[in-house]
Parts: structure tokens; C-alpha cells; sequence
């Protein structure tokens, strides 16, 4: 049995298989660089969730569409999506899938496995569920209460573990190493 003093226990979600509603989620990243971050998102991707009676049995997928990256410029988002960097003609997507979920001291963190440009590396996400309807506020369908779960998570990765260089790329001093990873997932219960 998971035992932590302190710590809030996580909302009970009913077992069973979850979608990402995309009106409502994002998968967001950003990079320091030597003229300030770069922020961006994916608008298009796939996210399924498992959800078990014991959490640290849940599951988690997702595909992500390279072709979608959006950074609010169109010249900046068609370099990224070249070989050095997303690699998005050769590798159209990347792909997460978790391996396991742990609790430590409060915390959840999801271990998984990132594939990138045809390399998969570890990637814990770091996560915190939230309540579970995101319509809550609004005049939503009461038959609707517990058909939806939301989540967030965090993670990092390292950009050259994915063999993605930039030109100028002079030990991280113009362009971070490290890619801030964060992810708002609104899910949908399956009938």
C-alpha cells in the first residue's frame, strides 16, 4: 500500500479508457535561448489514457503530429520541422508511452519512453491530477459528472539525446540543451 504523511490522494477516477479532448488539452514546450524562449505547442496529437482501480497500474499514450508544431511563426515553424531538428519528413511523429506510474514523497510521476526522430529515451512526466470535470463552472450536462479526468505533467529532455543540433550550437550557450516539456490534458471517458 502507497502510505505518505501529508500528502492529498489523488481524485478517484472510474476505471476505464480515456481520450484527449483537444479543445481543451495543449501540449506546450519551451527553450531558452541566447535572445529570450521560444514557446510553442502541438496542435495535433493523439492521447489515450487507462485508467485502473490501483493508479500505479494506469496507463498512458500519445502520438504526436510533428507537421503540427505551432510557435506563432510560420518561417521559424517550417525550420523546425527540417532533419537537424523534428526531422518531421523522415519522422512525422513522435511517440510517448509510459511504463510505469510511482508515488514518492506526495508526488506522481509518470515513467515513460519518448520516441523522437527514431530514438526513444526515458522521460519521467511529473504529474498532478486535478479535479475531474473541467466544465464545472458551467451549466454542463449533470449526466456528464465523472466522464472527465484532467491532468498536467512536466518533463524535460534533452534535445541532443534526439540527435537534434542547431546550427551555431556551441555547448548550449545560444540554444539550451534542455526542452521544457508541459502538457494540460482534458479527457474524455469512452463509452
Amino acid at each position: 500500500m502507497l502510505r505518505d504523511t501529508g500528502a492529498v490522494e489523488p481524485p478517484r477516477y472510474p476505471v476505464g479508457t480515456w481520450k484527449a479532448d483537444p479543445t481543451h488539452s495543449e501540449i506546450a514546450f519551451s527553450i531558452r535561448q541566447l535572445a529570450g524562449t521560444v514557446r510553442g505547442r502541438f496542435t495535433d496529437y493523439d492521447i489515450t489514457l487507462v485508467t485502473r482501480e490501483d493508479p500505479t497500474r494506469s496507463s498512458v499514450t500519445a502520438s504526436i503530429d510533428l507537421m503540427s508544431i505551432d510557435t506563432g511563426n510560420a518561417r521559424r515553424d517550417k525550420h523546425l520541422r527540417t532533419a537537424d531538428l523534428a526531422g518531421a519528413a523522415r519522422f512525422p511523429t513522435m511517440s510517448y508511452h509510459s511504463v510505469g506510474i510511482s508515488r514518492s514523497d506526495g508526488r506522481w510521476t509518470v515513467d515513460g519512453e519518448l520516441t523522437l526522430k527514431g530514438v526513444t529515451c526515458r522521460m519521467p512526466l511529473a504529474m498532478e491530477p486535478a479535479d475531474s470535470d473541467p466544465d464545472s463552472d458551467s451549466d454542463s450536462d449533470s449526466d456528464s459528472a465523472g466522464n472527465f479526468a484532467r491532468f498536467s505533467a512536466r518533463a524535460q529532455l534533452h534535445r541532443r539525446d534526439f540527435g537534434i543540433g542547431i546550427p551555431m550550437d556551441v555547448g548550449g550557450i545560444v540554444v539550451s540543451g534542455k526542452i521544457s516539456v508541459s502538457l494540460t490534458v482534458h479527457a474524455v471517458l469512452q463509452e
